[in-house]
Formats: structure tokens, C-alpha cells, sequence
């Protein structure tokens, strides 16, 4: 059952918000409309495709690719339960909720990643700060859950499945194993670890795929200087 949920003016300017496309941003606020009073609901594309875009010639693969933008910048959380994947609207709790329902879908086992409306309210934190952080959000769960875990960074397995889906040409736990040295010297800002993984993530992505292009050709009616000797040698 759909139901009306509200929308902060600080939404629009929030930097991972700004990250996601403008489809996935409008996405991500369809589900809430959609999600239950605990901010949970299917993770299935065709669910999620007739009730936000019912009458849009859209694609599931591309709910697909919205919903992965939206997990990789930590705005929800992705996670299976009995073979069946949930999503989870991080900070979901500052939704004002009027005799809120009991939600019949089970929570993430350790939701540990925070969002917009949550960072807006943190204080700029150094290394000490997130080691503390990272403590707490990471209290009660075993290594194991994990697909990676270093000093800064820590993600579950359906996180690395997700940076895996939007990252392919990056060898994500090579790159996290950096990213991870680099961020114990220079704390992200605000603590924001994983927004910052999420970029380290992206450039190294998009350098990967510049190096596989093919070499710009000359511009149109110019040669370059080899090509010019080669045809001067020819004609002397």
C-alpha cells in the first residue's frame, strides 16, 4: 500500500544524492512512497518498475542499474534474506510516522551504513573520530559478513556485489585496499567513508575505461609530424 511520506529541502543539494542520475534520484523517492513504516520493502526490479514507472517504457535492467546507483552511494542498503532480496531506506528514522505498522519484512542483519539526512547532522570527525565510528556501526557483526574490512572501510557482501555491478572495469579489493591506506592518513571528511570509497571507486573506473579507448586520431585535414616526414621522404 502506497503512503505519503515527506521530503527535506536539504535532499536536492545533498552530495550523494547528486551522485545518482536524475532517474535514480526520483526512484529512490518513489520508495518511499512504496516502503513499509520501517523502510523496507522487495528489492524486484519488476515490483519496483509497475509501481514508481507504471506507464514508462523503461526497463527492469535499468531499475536494475538505479537501484545499485543508489546502494553505492549508501542511500539504501541492499540484503537477502531466505533467497530473497530486501531493500532497507537508510536513515529511514527521520520519517515522522503516525502509529507506525509493524514491518512483516525481516531487517538487514547490520545496517551499517548512514545517509544524507544523517551525515547533515555530523560533525567533522579526524582519524580518531571514525575509528570510533566504525566501531559502533560495526558492533555485533562478524568478520566473516564481510567482503571487505580494513581500518576505514567496511562493506557486506551485497555492498561489493553492487560497486562490483556499477565498478566492472575496477578490481574492487585491490582498490578498497588502497582507498583504505590512503583514508587512514587523510580521514574523509565528516567522516563520510563511504561516499568517498564510492568516488575512489568511480575515477578509478572511468580511468580504466579511458585507457582501453582507442588513441585520439588527428582532428580532420591535419597530420601529425611522423606522418609529414614520411610523406616528404616519399616525394624528395
Amino acid at each position: 500500500m502506497a503512503r505519503i511520506r515527506t521530503i527535506k529541502p536539504e535532499f536536492w543539494t545533498d552530495e550523494d544524492v547528486m551522485e545518482c542520475s536524475p532517474n535514480a534520484r526520483l526512484m529512490f523517492i518513489g520508495l518511499w512512497n512504496f516502503a513499509d513504516d520501517a523502510g523496507r520493502l522487495r528489492a524486484s526490479d519488476k515490483q519496483i518498475k509497475a509501481k514508481i514507472f507504471p506507464a514508462d517504457q523503461i526497463d527492469e535492467t535499468n531499475i536494475r542499474g538505479w537501484i545499485d546507483e543508489l546502494s553505492s552511494n549508501g542511500l539504501v542498503t541492499l540484503y537477502v534474506v531466505d533467497n530473497k532480496e530486501y531493500l532497507q531506506i537508510n536513515g529511514w528514522h527521520n520519517q515522522k510516522i503516525d502509529r507506525p505498522q509493524q514491518s512483516k519484512i525481516p531487517p538487514p542483519s547490520n545496517p551499517d551504513r548512514r545517509t544524507f539526512d544523517e551525515y547533515s547532522s555530523a560533525d567533522s570527525k579526524g582519524e580518531e573520530g571514525i575509528g570510533e565510528e566504525r566501531k559502533e556501526v560495526g558492533a555485533g557483526k562478524k568478520s566473516k559478513d564481510y567482503a571487505f574490512e580494513g581500518k576505514i572501510i567496511r562493506i557486506d557482501h551485497s555492498q561489493a556485489d553492487a560497486w562490483r555491478r556499477n565498478f566492472p572495469k575496477v578490481d574492487l579489493i585491490p582498490e578498497l585496499t588502497a582507498a583504505d591506506a590512503y583514508y587512514v592518513d587523510n580521514p574523509p571528511k565528516d567522516g563520510k567513508w563511504f561516499f568517498a570509497a564510492s568516488n575512489w571507486l568511480k575515477r578509478s573506473n572511468e580511468r580504466a575505461i579511458e585507457k582501453q579507448s582507442p588513441h585520439k586520431q588527428s582532428a580532420p585535414g591535419k597530420m601529425d609530424r611522423a606522418a609529414v616526414d614520411a610523406l616528404m621522404g616519399e616525394q624528395g
